[in-house]
């Protein structure tokens, strides 16, 4: 779990870091551009799959003619999408009214030629659990993609840059892993033996679908609707509010589903461990996501440059979706503990239809209010999945919704206190000078007032909870029999004694 704690940092940090060179090199239209291309390229990634990795981790044994089969059919699945791609390419472009769209298409779908070497051996190293393979792996195309992307956006490439340095990542990690093959599972791709991949793919082909969908549509109708200047401030804006909440669930849940899977063979009750998952996820993230709602504007010209300031009135709805989805973080893997995996496409499926409707329903002004407008569409998204995600707690880990909302209660007030200082600091930082002219100067006034305020909260938080609990215990009646309730000596115990309820002091 370390090792991949670590990698997982690493790579975060690298990928924040390439971000933050890259929109000062770059416009907004380019990179929304980019990120309109690399959503439509993604979906084909996630049906690209058919059931391959599942089938390559879950199969009890192993032998060359399966992983040559798997390999095969990864092998021919990628090149018929990047043919479809590059196919499609032009009519895509058109129908966004953006030509410069497709070269970056076309550029995007050779990851997916590239892409079954790597994805195969990640499959065979998550089976065995080698997460320094991973993290090599990793730490080598995230470094070339880094190299590649800035060099080139400092050239001249434009949205390019970016492209290019995701094909090379996909690249170089499928040439890191091939000299690490095992020789002895290792053959040249057949065309044969699929039916068993494939009758395991139509098991996982809903919940991948939708998840891919889910990844794409924002993009995609924000780029149709909004053009591609508002998809760049958009993902200005969600960089703010994704990064460390996806970080530390990504952490934290790590091997959760295992965890939590014996822990309900054993017949343990998986309420009370996702509650505790929920408590300390929501502890970390939801501070942070106050601190970044209530200082947006100085966040935003500070990090990314005034240029990008049209995107700070996109975070605060982009933080509340945030703190809704880090509540709900181990849905996916608690149910995939209990064996109710399909039922995760729910919330997908609610969401994406709320996606459609809103966008059927209403128009979008182009830039920055569109941005702004369709972040409010993800947060009301969010808020009709929200009774699906209770229901699913209460119906399969039998947690009912109160319980849930009690145990988040203090969080909640704590990132409320912390959010609300943070302002108050800004407000102080205001009078000083303007945002735009001293970012720096504002983010550390706020952090100097947010981070001890968060520190006292939470300790006093932990203090009353803990108190709480105490309380509980102290008044919870106890089971002891009485003591009339002795038996003669040569008779027979009755089936049932007499119980005296005492409380303890």
């Amino acid at each position: 779990m370390l090792i991949h704690a670590s990698s997982l940092a690493s790579t975060q940090a690298l990928q924040f870091g390439v971000s933050l060179a890259l929109v000062r090199l770059l416009t907004p239209h380019e990179l929304g551009l980019f990120a309109i291309a690399s959503a439509l390229v993604g979906a084909a990634h996630g049906a690209r799959d058919l059931g391959v990795s599942a089938y390559l981790q879950r199969e009890p044994a192993l032998d060359a003619h399966r992983v040559g089969a798997a390999l095969g059919l990864s092998c021919v699945a990628s090149a018929l999408l990047a043919l479809a791609m590059t196919a499609w390419a032009p009519s895509l472009a058109d129908a966004f009214g953006e030509p410069a769209l497709a070269p970056l298409l076309r550029t995007l779908a050779l990851g997916l030629v590239v892409v079954p070497v790597g994805a195969v051996m990640t499959a065979l190293a998550l089976r065995a659990g080698d997460a320094a393979q991973l993290a090599k792996a990793t730490a080598w195309g995230n470094a070339s993609q880094a190299v590649v992307a800035v060099a080139l956006a400092a050239a001249g490439a434009g949205a390019a840059a970016p492209a290019w340095g995701q094909v090379v990542n996909l690249a170089v990690c499928s040439l890191v892993v091939w000299p690490l093959r095992p020789r002895d599972l290792w053959v040249a791709p057949r065309f044969g033996g699929w039916r068993p991949i494939l009758r395991l793919g139509r098991g996982t082909l809903l919940g991948s679908t939708l998840a891919s969908l889910q990844g794409a549509a924002p993009t995609v109708l924000l780029g149709q609707l909004g053009g591609a200047s508002s998809v760049g401030l958009l993902g200005r804006a969600q960089s703010l509010t994704a990064l460390l909440p996806g970080l530390a669930g990504m952490a934290l849940h790590f091997g959760a589903t295992g965890r939590w899977a014996r822990r309900h063979h054993r017949g343990g009750a998986l309420a009370p461990a996702f509650a505790a998952a929920a408590r300390r996820l929501t502890g970390l993230a939801w501070p942070l996501l106050a601190v970044a709602a209530a200082m947006a504007d100085p966040l935003v010209s500070l990090l990314f440059g005034a240029t990008w300031l049209e995107a700070a009135p996109a975070v605060m709805p982009l933080a509340l979706l945030a703190a809704l989805m880090a509540a709900f973080n181990g849905l996916g893997p608690a149910l995939t503990a209990v064996g109710r995996t399909g039922w995760a496409a729910l919330p997908q499926a609610a969401t994406l239809a709320t996606w459609l409707v809103l966008a059927a329903a209403f128009a979008l002004p182009p830039g920055a209010g569109g941005a702004q407008r369709f972040a409010y569409w993800l947060l009301l998204a969010g808020l009709v999945a929200l009774p699906c995600q209770l229901w699913l707690c209460r119906r399969w880990l039998g947690l009912r919704p109160a319980v849930l909302m009690r145990a988040l209660a203090a969080q909640a007030a704590v990132a409320l206190v912390v959010g609300a200082t943070a302002r108050l600091a800004l407000h102080l930082a205001a009078s000083l000078a303007p945002v735009e002219a001293l970012p720096a100067t504002a983010v550390l006034i706020g952090l100097a007032a947010a981070l001890p305020t968060w520190w006292s909260a939470a300790r006093f938080a932990t203090f009353m909870r803990r108190r709480s609990a105490r309380r509980t215990a102290a008044h919870r009646p106890s089971m002891t029999p009485s003591s009339d309730s002795a038996v003669p000596a040569g008779h027979a115990a009755p089936v049932t004694a007499r119980l005296r309820i005492t409380t303890r002091k």
